[in-house]
């Protein structure tokens, strides 16, 4: 699925009779690690009772061979 303009693609994880604050509880444990900007977190788009809408993050192969054609590190895109 296509994300909003810039955000490439998107991914949507579902469970119908989740618990409730399933999803709510999933994102704001996202958005905690992704604070500390260690490892690529995907970004959340929205959430629901039902569903969870992510940033898709790309593999990881995908984003070394990036670096290696900036010549940078890895790290450094993060």
């Amino acid at each position: 699925m296509t994300g909003p303009a810039g955000l490439g693609a998107t991914f949507v994880k579902r469970r119908c009779g989740a618990a409730p604050q399933f999803f709510a509880e999933e994102a704001a444990g996202l958005r905690w690690l992704a604070q500390a900007r260690a490892v690529p977190i995907p970004e959340v788009l929205a959430v629901d009772e039902q569903s969870l809408t992510l940033v898709e993050v790309p593999p990881l192969l995908d984003r070394v061979l990036a670096a290696h054609d900036e010549h940078r590190p890895l790290a450094a895109g993060w």
